[in-house]
């Protein structure tokens, strides 16, 4: 244990500091150890406890991170404690189980031995989490610094350094404020007896924060660390500024403790499951503490997940298949990868080596040779595709370097397809389940989303065929500043960018895009009436020519659209309508109805967004240039149908505020190149519906 002056002396040293970034050790009775322990009727009553702290909201806890990290004392001295005496006279941790039940000597013995190993455990957690938090800091703060410091005649190469380091640092800088101003301070309150209950809960109020921000680290620090790798052996300065930097890290490289997040996950898993040796199976805290890591255990698999099929994997698969298969195309998603093994059909001792790659549309066998470039053999389709388990398993045969005989077991499964069926082999039934899985939920959502294109088109037919039999409803000129044929904006200074109306269809068109006349049904009375050049093809099969290759692009994805919802530009005081899509960019439209943007503003790119909550108004800061956007009264927002946002919508007293905070989450997740959790759950569910508010 460590003595009690030296507590006061780091005391004193945070008591010196004023800056809110600084983490403060929580001030506890000074009385001697054993009169703590005493009476500990002190601890469980204190009249300063903290009342419980809410779940952090990442819509609030994200738009903290923009902070002054060169103001940031090192944690250094922190790491010197290395326990607190204070830790064992917190009943509430190592007895929250205990009885009135007399014990005889040796089960009080017993008793006693249990509550010390628990006590360990959870003085492992606070220790380790004093040092992962330093760890963070210093690659935070520290590395960037020392770097600057090191290469300082050299701006050409802190830049190079800067931009290979910046996404990584980014996450990392998120990841450390997560950890050093709300999980290691209610450790620390829980160890000194200032918060009681069960320590454990601290981790399940922010598992929603913790899965955005880890998830983004998996994918980031995969595409990082190489390159970093690479600049350490090619640039002296570089290698030395990371040598000078060893000195805060316990003489270990910087470059190897990158990968303390992904360590830290799997620390906590271990913490939990040797804590719960010592527990009763049958008791609540069990049961409690058994859902917190399960739950660990599955971020840690979603983590590992969003790493397969992130945009870097993808590009590395693309390369591998030699660019011989479009990998990156519309509606075309990576679902899964990786080795496999394949039964022959004729010969079920014939195993071959495979690697296949699942998409939302198809399922590739590929060939893997030695340089690990991939040879497609077969492209099957997912209409119609069916994935049987097969229930006994496989063993095979084979001989070592040794020359002996080895029995190896495969779980397999068949995929059906209507171009060829497949027995493929896994050597864990867990990989098995994963396949399983992966497949037949590829194959619902394919055959779920070409019902509804079919159902879509069915619809669409019928109205074509309702068309020019009665009067169409004309768009209204307020909703559109572009023509709905050819994109390219009205103008009143010319005269064929003049706004027309389609008698067909309704639709707002320019006048080059309404040269022909019809007599319609509805209006056959009136002669020919001017209809627009779509209408005039359907109906008479002509196609009219036109250099549609100078036409703005269609930008407007419904599909793909998160939010879409109307603001006001506060500089101009113009309204825009905004769509926020999975492409992480806010696409700025001119009018509700608008399918060319205006301009798009990349939401990584970013360095820095704010919302002044009193005005509604975002500001949003680009390297070049800021936008500022407010959200009106009469704001209308068009989002994916979700019954969590409805129910939450009815429970809210300010719908504005709401709102508000509904676009400021999505924009900073999308920041983090992550989408919000509703969102995806319903884009993969059966309801694709679209809630309009407004």
């Amino acid at each position: 244990m460590i003595k009690e002056t030296n507590w006061c002396s780091i005391r004193d040293f945070f008591d010196g500091y004023k800056n809110p970034h600084v983490y403060q050790v929580i001030r506890t009775n000074l009385a001697s150890p054993s009169t703590r322990q005493s009476d500990p009727s002190n601890l469980t009553s204190n009249s300063r406890q903290l009342p419980p702290r809410p779940p952090p909201r990442p819509e609030n806890y994200l738009k903290s991170q923009i902070s002054d990290w060169n103001s940031i004392p090192s944690l250094d001295i922190i790491d010197n404690i290395t326990g607190d005496s204070s830790l064992s006279s917190n009943l509430n941790l190592s007895q929250c189980n205990s009885s009135d039940v007399s014990f005889t000597d040796e089960e009080e013995d017993y008793e006693a031995e249990r509550q010390s190993k628990l006590r360990r455990c959870l003085e492992e957690v606070h220790t380790t989490e004093k040092t992962y938090v330093n760890i963070l800091y210093v690659l935070s703060v520290k590395l960037s610094a020392e770097i600057k410091n090191t290469c300082d005649k050299d701006d050409n190469l802190i830049l190079i350094f800067n931009n290979t380091y910046k996404p990584l640092l980014g996450t990392i800088q998120q990841i450390y404020q997560l950890h050093y101003t709300m999980i290691l301070p209610e450790i620390e309150e829980y160890i000194i007896g200032q918060r009681t209950g069960n320590m454990w809960s601290i981790f399940e109020k922010n598992f929603k924060v913790i899965e955005v921000l880890y998830k983004n680290y998996y994918v980031t620090y995969y595409d990082t660390q190489g390159k970093l790798d690479d600049l350490c052996k090619n640039y002296p300065l570089i290698n030395d500024a990371m040598l000078k930097c060893q000195a805060h890290l316990g003489n270990l490289y910087p470059i190897t403790q990158l990968n303390c997040p992904n360590q830290r996950l799997l620390r906590y898993i271990l913490c939990m499951k040797t804590y719960m040796k010592h527990l009763d199976q049958n008791s609540t805290e069990y049961k409690y503490i058994r859902s917190i890591h399960d739950e660990f255990d599955r971020i840690a698999g979603r983590c590992e997940e969003e790493l397969v099929i992130s945009a870097a994997q993808l590009n590395e698969l693309k390369e591998r298949l030699d660019n011989k298969f479009e990998c990156i195309k519309e509606h075309r998603k990576l679902l899964w990868h990786g080795p496999i093994k394949k039964v022959s059909p004729r010969r079920h001792n014939d195993i071959a080596q495979r690697y296949m790659i699942l998409f939302s549309d198809c399922l590739l066998v590929c060939n893997e040779d030695s340089g690990r470039k991939l040879d497609i053999k077969r492209e099957l389709s997912m209409r119609g595709i069916t994935i049987d388990i097969i229930p006994n398993v496989r063993t095979t045969i084979v001989s070592n370097n040794d020359q002996q005989n080895i029995s190896i077991i495969y779980y397999p499964f068949r995929v059906n397809a209507v171009e060829k069926s497949y027995e493929f082999l896994v050597d864990k039934e867990s990989d098995r389940e994963l396949w399983v899985k992966k497949i037949r939920q590829a194959s619902e959502d394919y055959n779920r989303r070409n019902s509804m294109i079919e159902m879509r088109q069915s619809i669409n037919q019928s109205d074509e065929q309702q068309l020019g039999t009665r009067a169409p409803a004309w768009i209204n000129d307020l909703d559109v500043t572009r023509c709905q044929n050819c994109n390219n904006r009205f103008r009143t200074t010319i005269i064929l960018s003049r706004r027309h109306h389609c008698r067909c269809c309704g639709r707002c068109v320019c006048g080059s895009c309404s040269t022909k006349k019809l007599v319609l049904e509805y209006c056959k009375h009136e002669g020919e009436v001017r209809v627009c050049d779509t209408c005039y093809t359907h109906f008479t099969g002509t196609e009219l020519s036109k250099n549609t290759s100078i036409w703005p692009k269609t930008t407007r994805d419904i599909d793909r659209t998160i939010l879409f919802g109307d603001f006001r530009t506060v500089n101009s005081g113009t309204n825009i309508w905004i769509a926020l899509q999975e492409d992480y960019h806010l696409h700025i439209y001119g009018a509700k109805l608008d399918q060319a943007e205006e301009y798009s503003i990349n939401l990584c790119d970013l360095i820095e967004l704010q919302l002044e909550s009193d005005t509604r108004t975002f500001t949003l800061r680009e390297t070049t240039k800021t936008h500022i956007f407010a959200i009106d009264l009469n704001h209308q927002i068009r989002y994916e149908k979700n019954n969590l946002i409805d129910e939450k919508l009815k429970n809210f007293d300010n719908k504005l505020t709401f709102y508000t905070n509904l676009w400021l989450e999505a924009m900073q997740l999308a920041r983090s190149t992550t989408l919000p959790e509703w969102y995806i759950r319903k884009r993969d569910s059966a309801d694709s519906g679209v809630s309009i508010v407004g």
